[in-house]
């Protein structure tokens, strides 16, 4: 009995589940601030990890100056009717920046804004790779996804 019952459940462990987030699309892009590189990388949800009502926020995700390899936090919302970005920068558990941008599957334009001094810097963004992981029918391979830097390695 013990034996059929284990039976059913490797079958069913291996040949009959696949897993899929199902709630995510990450976005990586290349790009600069002003003058300086970076890698910037977001994950867009329908609301912000499940609480609908956590400042309206559906975006997070994390950039680096690509000099210094620090990933630095953001989060923030998209309003998809005008493809309109507003990210925070988060540092020491306050916003530090803004980022204001079009949303766009393959560039994205705008600007990164300082509240400590309120500097103004040009954002360019171009699409390196993208993941979706809504349905059991996505794939994908080898694509490297930028961590906050509590993760070793940062990747």
């Amino acid at each position: 009995m013990k034996n059929a019952i284990l039976k059913v459940i490797l079958f069913l462990m291996f040949n009959v589940t696949n897993s899929y987030a199902g709630w995510y699309k990450c976005y990586n892009f290349k790009g600069t601030i002003d003058k300086y590189p970076i890698s910037f990388s977001i994950q867009i949800t329908e609301d912000y990890f499940g609480e609908k009502t956590k400042k309206g926020f559906n975006i997070n995700g994390v950039y680096k100056y690509d000099k210094l390899n620090n990933p630095i936090k953001l989060e923030g919302k998209i309003d998809f009717k005008n493809n309109k970005a507003f990210l925070y920068e988060i540092q020491n558990n306050k916003n530090t920046a803004v980022f204001e941008f079009n949303f766009s599957e393959s560039n994205c334009n705008g600007t990164w804004t300082s509240l400590i001094n309120k500097k103004v810097l040009p954002l360019n963004l171009i699409l390196v790779s993208k993941l979706f992981d809504t349905s059991e029918e996505t794939s994908f391979k080898a694509i490297e996804i930028l961590q906050f830097n509590a993760l070793t390695d940062y990747y």
